[in-house]
């Protein structure tokens, strides 16, 4: 029976060999090894009887403390292999993201993997490390929940950016169409193709219309940002605040009747001043994109 059951061992022993994953070798390997000490202790309480109770006692501890390091062995080769297989995501992560077209969602993809690996390893902490207190427990969970927040806030800064990108491209767009159409109202002028009263009414209009424009801008920007925040957020009152007081503004914003030119100059430039004040306040260096286009459009 020795010989046979030797025998099945080692027939069981060379398919293992053969399998191609290491880390199912591995596991069949490390099973094989306790079962078959379980095995032999067992047989040995069916065979001996000469056992005293205490003898019997011992050899099913043993059984027992074999089976408990044999689950233990196990669970550290499947952790070992979702350590393996976590790292060669990784790089293949890391491989997509370095071939992915420079930009803002190359950006943004970066900020979410280091989010994600981070969180994933202090996850991983806390349901695999059972030395932990309760105290560092609730510590890593705080620590999940804080980068949770640094990722929000750099995902919004990274939009912010490339829309205030975008925004100085916009804003420079105006500023040539501004200068393009004032210019064909000079040579218009000199050419005595208008009323020196006409010239001056249609600089106003040009002024005006493009004021306005940078202003709409100005709150799309802020609408973008607002997009991107917690809205309970004192940040996102603030900014909200400031789209409202902005849009009832510029409703209201208009250059005045030509009658009372110097008047009208005065209280547009006086109106745009006041905007451009509380987007300062609101907006920060967003504001200063828009406030040197429309405060140079009052000197067209």
């Amino acid at each position: 029976a020795d010989k046979e059951k030797s025998l099945i061992r080692k027939a069981e022993d060379e398919k293992v060999q053969l399998i191609g994953d290491g880390f199912t070798r591995q596991r069949l390997q490390t099973a094989a090894s306790f079962q078959r000490r379980i095995e032999d202790l067992k047989q040995q309480l069916k065979t001996e009887s000469n056992l005293t109770v205490k003898g019997k006692q011992a050899i099913n501890d043993q059984i027992k403390a074999l089976e408990q390091q044999q689950a233990k062995n196990l669970e550290d080769i499947n952790r070992k292999q979702q350590q393996a297989e976590l790292e060669e995501y990784r790089r293949t992560q890391d491989v997509a993201i370095s071939i992915q077209e420079e930009g803002v969602e190359k950006k943004k993809k970066i900020a979410w993997v280091e989010y994600e690996r981070q969180v994933k390893d202090l996850q991983d902490q806390i349901m695999n490390d059972d030395t932990l207190t309760p105290k560092q427990i609730k510590y890593l969970y705080d620590r999940i929940k804080l980068l949770g927040e640094q990722y929000q806030k750099e995902k919004a800064q990274i939009i912010i950016d490339e829309n205030n990108r975008l925004a100085e491209a916009e804003i420079s767009n105006l500023s040539t169409s501004a200068l393009n159409e004032q210019n064909i109202l000079d040579k218009k002028y000199k050419e005595g193709k208008i009323s020196r009263e006409n010239y001056e009414k249609e600089s106003l209009a040009i002024t005006a219309k493009y004021s306005k424009e940078a202003i709409r801008l100005q709150i799309a920007q802020a609408e973008a940002e607002l997009a991107e925040l917690d809205v309970n957020s004192e940040r996102a009152k603030e900014l909200q605040d400031a789209i409202d007081n902005l849009k009832t503004q510029l409703d209201n914003l208009n250059i005045g009747t030509f009658d009372e030119k110097d008047k009208a100059i005065a209280e547009f430039t006086n109106a745009l001043q006041n905007m451009q004040s509380v987007a300062q306040d609101s907006l920060g260096d967003t504001a200063d994109i828009f406030s040197a286009f429309t405060l140079s459009l009052i000197h067209i």
